[in-house]
């Protein structure tokens, strides 16, 4: 199943690179659906599949600044949990944990240009902030361990009890996580730039249906009606696939 996402994956890499090199504009706006359109044009005249296909990459690198984001801090917080006391830095994730987050996306979307990368690691960060929690709860469960309580007594540090003791004990619990936070960044990015929150130089699906919405007559064209249920199922596909990839 997994070789079959990672193909998809690649499927849809080779033709964003494809559609970024062959993707003319200038068409008629909100031509119907043709063999040479297969999902007309946008409202801007525009080839609808091959913007699709460009937005798409977008998605596809939120998912990737997110889960690089994601697994860093977390296995980070978990080595960190091995030398801190867990009263500590429970306290420390709970004011994170607290953090009024949508709020400050959408403060630094108007004090910054939001891309998808930035949107990605903030999304990583805050959602392994959260998952850290129940993380750290579990790796100091493996500390007080008895194979971890002999290891220590044979001379090992803390390094080496998380590496070759507590690590491999987590690595799904990582993994899924790492899964749903990729996903969540996927939903996000196209969230933000469908609200017009995010760098307007850069294609995305969010903006395609954001497009269509927003020119009058638009929604009531076939063209139109196609491409914002295309968005919508993109987006729901891409946010699966990065899941059910990573996890």
């Amino acid at each position: 199943m997994k070789k079959v996402m990672a193909f998809a994956i690649l499927l849809v890499i080779a033709y964003c690179l494809y559609s970024c090199l062959n993707c003319p504009q200038a068409y008629a706006p909100l031509s119907p659906p043709s063999l040479k359109h297969l999902l007309g044009t946008t409202p801007l005249g525009q080839d609808a599949l091959c913007y699709s296909l460009k937005g798409s990459w977008a998605s596809l690198e939120t998912a990737l600044a997110s889960s690089i984001t994601s697994l860093t801090i977390m296995v980070s917080i978990s080595l960190l949990s091995m030398y801190l006391k867990a009263e500590t830095l429970d306290g420390i994730l709970g004011l994170f944990a607290g953090f009024p987050r949508f709020s400050f996306l959408v403060f630094l979307a108007l004090v910054t240009t939001l891309n998808p990368l930035i949107i990605g690691f903030i999304v990583g960060t805050f959602s392994s902030i959260a998952a850290s929690r129940s993380l750290v709860s579990k790796v100091k469960q493996l500390r007080e361990s008895e194979f971890c309580k002999a290891s220590e007594a044979l001379g090992a540090s803390n390094f080496h009890l998380f590496r070759y003791h507590c690590l491999p004990h987590i690595t799904s619990f990582l993994k899924r996580y790492v899964a749903i936070s990729s996903a969540i960044a996927v939903y996000a990015e196209a969230g933000f730039s469908m609200l017009g929150l995010e760098d307007p130089s850069i294609p995305s699906i969010g903006k395609l249906f954001a497009l269509v919405e927003s020119t009058p007559g638009a929604i009531l064209a076939e063209a139109g009606q196609l491409q914002a249920l295309t968005s919508a199922v993109m987006t729901v596909f891409i946010g699966l696939m990065v899941y059910y990839l990573l996890k």
